[in-house]
C-alpha cells in the first residue's frame, strides 16, 4: 500500500534523526502571540480597526483589581464570569499515611482572584449551567499561556489552542463560550501543552442541569455536594459527589525541566542530550514516580487513599455521582467492586442516550465490562451508583504504560456506605 504524500514528511530522514532536519525547525517555530495577530493581519477580528483595548471597571468584576484586556469579538453579554490568573510555586501536596506526611512539588496552575486567590491542584472547579453565556477572562501574568476549554464547541478566537489561534503574552483575554450541554469537560492551558498539562494547568469544568422546579438547590451545584444530573433524557439527583482525578509526576519534569518555560519547544531545535540536566529537554521521556488522586500522593507502599477530599461517605440508599478524569499520561485501569451497581451515563461530556445522543448510546452498566474499564489521556467518565448498598467499597486505579502496558503505579480509594 502506498503511503500518502504528506508535505512535511517530504525528504526527511530516518525518524531518529527528524530533529536535525531544516524541515522539523520549521514546522516546529511557527507560533503565534496576541500581538502577531493584531498587528500582521489587517482583516482579522483582534485588528485595532474592530477591537480595542478596554479597562473593564471594577465592580463589574465584583472586586477584581482593573485590568487591560482584549475584547472579544463578537462578545455576548454573559450569565457567568470565570477569572484565572497563572502562577506557579511548591505546593505541599498530602501523602496518604498515617503520619500525615506531605511532599513539595512544583505546580504551575489558575489561582482564582475572586475566590480565595490561592494556587491549588487541580486548579479550582468551574461550574456553570446549561445555557449560559460564560465568560472567562484570563491573565497569562508572565511567559505565553492560554486557557482551552477541553470538549467545549468554541469559535476559533475562543478555543485557546496555542500555534493554531494564538497564545496570550502580556494582556489578558475575554473567551466566550456557551454552555449547551450538561457534562464534566476540562480546562487546561494549550501553549506547549506536554509540559504545561504536567505542571499542573488544568482543573475540571463542569456544566449543570438546572436542578427542577420546586428543587430546595440550584444550580450550579456545590463541587461534593448534592445536586442533579442528566441520566439519558431526565434529569436525576444525586446525594454525594465525588471528583476523583488521576494524575502522575515525572518529579525531574518537575524539578529541573520545569526551569525551561520552552522546554521541549526550543527554536531552532537542538540535537537531543541525553545526559540529565540537559539544556533543552525534549519531554521524549516520561517516568512517572508519584501517582495522585485529586492532588494527594498515593503512597505506594499503602496506596489506599482515605484522605476526606478524595474518599467519599453517603447513607444506604443515597446516589452517588463519580466524575474521573484521567489526567495521568498513563494507561488507567479502573476496577469497581462487582457490588456497588455502578452505571456509567456520561462520557467525555456527553450524555449516554441524551438529545442529541439517544439514536446511537445508552447508560449501560459497569457489568457489561466485567466492572473494568480503561481511560486514556483527558478521558473522563460519569459512573452513577443508585441506591448505594452498606459497606465500605473500594475503587482501585493502576497506572499502565501507554504503549507496552507495564505496571507503573497504584491509586486505592473508597465510598464508605453507612
Amino acid at each position: 500500500m502506498t503511503r500518502p504524500l504528506i508535505p512535511r514528511d517530504i525528504a526527511l530522514p530516518a525518524d531518529s534523526d527528524v530533529e536535525n532536519t531544516d524541515e522539523f525547525r520549521r514546522f516546529g517555530c511557527s507560533v503565534l502571540n496576541m500581538n502577531d495577530v493584531i498587528e500582521n493581519d489587517p482583516t482579522n477580528l483582534f485588528h485595532p480597526d474592530f477591537v480595542r483595548e478596554v479597562d473593564i471597571p471594577e465592580a463589574e468584576l465584583e472586586g477584581y483589581r482593573d485590568v487591560t484586556v482584549l475584547n472579544t469579538p463578537d462578545k455576548q453579554e454573559r450569565d457567568r464570569l470565570f477569572v484565572r490568573e497563572m502562577s506557579h510555586d511548591h505546593l505541599e501536596l498530602p501523602v496518604n499515611t498515617q503520619g500525615g506526611d506531605t511532599e513539595e512539588v512544583e505546580i504551575w496552575g489558575f489561582p482564582d482572584p475572586l475566590g480565595d486567590g490561592e494556587l491549588h491542584f487541580p486548579s479550582a472547579t468551574m461550574r456553570a449551567v446549561e445555557g449560559d453565556v460564560v465568560h472567562t477572562l484570563f491573565n497569562p501574568s508572565f511567559n505565553r499561556h492560554t486557557i482551552h476549554h477541553h470538549g467545549i464547541g468554541h469559535t476559533p478566537v475562543n478555543d485557546g489552542v496555542g500555534h493554531t489561534t494564538f497564545e496570550l503574552d502580556g494582556d489578558g483575554y475575554i473567551y466566550q463560550f456557551y454552555a449547551k450541554s450538561a457534562g464534566t469537560y476540562i480546562y487546561h492551558c494549550h501553549v506547549n501543552t506536554v509540559l504545561h498539562f504536567e505542571m499542573g494547568m488544568y482543573g475540571l469544568l463542569i456544566i449543570d442541569p438546572p436542578a427542577p422546579p420546586g428543587s430546595l438547590i440550584t444550580a450550579p451545584y456545590t463541587d461534593g455536594g448534592q445536586g442533579f444530573v442528566r441520566r439519558a433524557q431526565e434529569i436525576v439527583p444525586y446525594h454525594v459527589e465525588g471528583l476523583w482525578v488521576f494524575d502522575d509526576f515525572d518529579q525531574r519534569w518537575h524539578n529541573e525541566f520545569r526551569r525551561d518555560h520552552s522546554a521541549g519547544l526550543r527554536c531552532p531545535f537542538e540535537p537531543w542530550d541525553p545526559e540529565p540536566g540537559n539544556a533543552n529537554p525534549h519531554l521524549h521521556r516520561f517516568e512517572p514516580d508519584l501517582f495522585v488522586v485529586t492532588g494527594v500522593i498515593a503512597d505506594q507502599a499503602n496506596p489506599l487513599v482515605t484522605h476526606p477530599g478524595v474518599a467519599r461517605t453517603a447513607q444506604p440508599g443515597q446516589t452517588v455521582l463519580l466524575r474521573i478524569l484521567n489526567a495521568s499520561y498513563t494507561k488507567l485501569r479502573v476496577t469497581f467492586p462487582a457490588d456497588l451497581n455502578a452505571e456509567v451515563i456520561a462520557m467525555d461530556g456527553k450524555v449516554l442516550g441524551g438529545e442529541a445522543e439517544k439514536s446511537y448510546s445508552h447508560p449501560f452498566p459497569l457489568s457489561d465490562l466485567g466492572h473494568v474499564f480503561e481511560l486514556t489521556t483527558a478521558q473522563r467518565w460519569d459512573v452513577l451508583i443508585s441506591n448505594a448498598p452498606e459497606g465500605t467499597w473500594t475503587v482501585e486505579a493502576e497506572y499502565r504504560h501507554w504503549i507496552s502496558g507495564q505496571l507503573l503505579g497504584r491509586a486505592r480509594t473508597q465510598l464508605t456506605v453507612g
